[in-house]
């Protein structure tokens, strides 16, 4: 199967782009007085894995779904590896964990520290 991201450094690009644009700050809403991130969330932001679904692949359906489930949609499947399944997981938690913006950040420079990759500018 021909993936469309193939790396850790094209998926980390990809998602790196998308935080930077949304100034590092989630894609969330509050619920019931919880934060509750998104896919695909208010003011054009994203999550890490929500960065790497095509527009035309999207269903709002998936919200709440948890990466587990996601990722076994065939849409979504098709975009990476399972190899990159784990790295993923970070990206996501990177991002689900970063309340803060400049925390968010911190945490998606050290992935690509710990994964020896370069952070675009």
């Amino acid at each position: 199967m021909q993936y469309t991201y193939n790396t850790k450094q094209a998926v980390f690009n990809v998602v790196w782009q998308q935080m930077k644009k949304q100034n590092f700050e989630q894609s969330s809403i509050q619920k019931k007085g919880a934060n509750v991130c998104l896919y695909r969330g208010p003011d054009d932001r994203c999550c890490a894995v929500g960065a790497l679904i095509p527009d035309n692949a999207y269903n709002a359906e998936w919200e709440g779904a948890s990466y587990e489930a996601l990722v076994n949609k065939p849409t979504v499947r098709e975009l990476f590896n399972s190899d990159l399944d784990d790295f993923m997981r970070q990206m996501q938690w990177a991002h689900d964990s970063g309340i803060i913006p400049a925390n968010m950040k911190a945490r998606f420079e050290r992935i690509a520290d710990d994964n020896s990759l370069t952070v675009p500018e």
